[in-house]
Formats: structure tokens, sequence, C-alpha cells
């Protein structure tokens, strides 16, 4: 598991242009992007438990609602 987690938070890491985006609060860009892979990491985890009932679509249209839910960076 720490393999897919260091890969997902490379290419977040990798995705983020921070000229637009404006932190809210005192929260560092990679105490977020951790966060939010954590997050992927458990959806995944939660999708192979119901053994992979949900649609690819779905999936991908739930993680982005549940990571914009209370989002501390908003593009400017």
């Amino acid at each position: 598991m720490e393999v897919e987690l260091e890969s997902i938070l490379f290419i977040m890491k990798e995705s983020v242009d921070e000229r637009y985006l404006e932190p809210k609060g005192d929260i560092q860009l990679n105490y977020l992007i951790s966060y939010q892979a954590n997050a992927i990491i458990g959806i995944l985890m939660e999708w192979h438990r119901q053994g992979y009932k949900t649609s690819i679509a779905e999936l991908n249209k739930q993680l982005i609602t549940i990571l914009s839910v209370n989002s501390t960076f908003r593009k400017v």
C-alpha cells in the first residue's frame, strides 16, 4: 500500500499549480495533498471491499464530490 500512496502523492504534487491556489487558513500544501491522497486510498479500499460494484465513472464522481466538500484551497 505504501507504493500506491507514494505514487498518488507524487501525481498530486506534480499536478498542483500553486499560483492558482489561495490557501484558507494556515495549511501547508504537503499536508493537504497527503490528506487527499489518503482519502483516495480509503475510497479504493471501500470499492474493493464492496466487490467493485460501483462503476469507475460513479467512483470518480464520488471522489470529486467528497474532495470538494469544504475544500481548503479555492481557485483565485
